[in-house]
């Protein structure tokens, strides 16, 4: 599903028009990326779906595979995707 597919769907569905649909989703998408934010560990819940949760990866070193050469790899964060039970099962009907 495309991003103009899903805005047009929940217009339809919700009874929106399409450009209400698409601010619905960018300030949706805004608070999320406001809260995954707020501290170095966190997690956000979509309610009936599942929980986002971003951790902190430390620094390290890696290695080249062609050189074999040690490279130093920035510490990051990364966010993960854990879907709920329910809504996994009503995927596998």
């Amino acid at each position: 599903m495309t991003q103009d597919q899903l805005f047009n769907e929940l217009a339809e569905r919700t009874g929106m028009k399409k450009k209400e649909a698409e601010g619905f989703y960018n300030h949706l998408a805004d608070i999320l990326k406001e809260e995954l934010n707020a501290d170095e560990e966190t997690k956000a819940t979509l309610p009936g779906i599942g929980t986002m949760t971003v951790k902190r990866r430390d620094a390290y070193t890696g290695r080249n595979p062609h050189t074999g050469a040690d490279v130093p790899v920035a510490a990051s964060r990364r966010i993960s995707m854990k879907f709920f039970p329910k809504f996994k099962a009503e995927l596998n009907k």
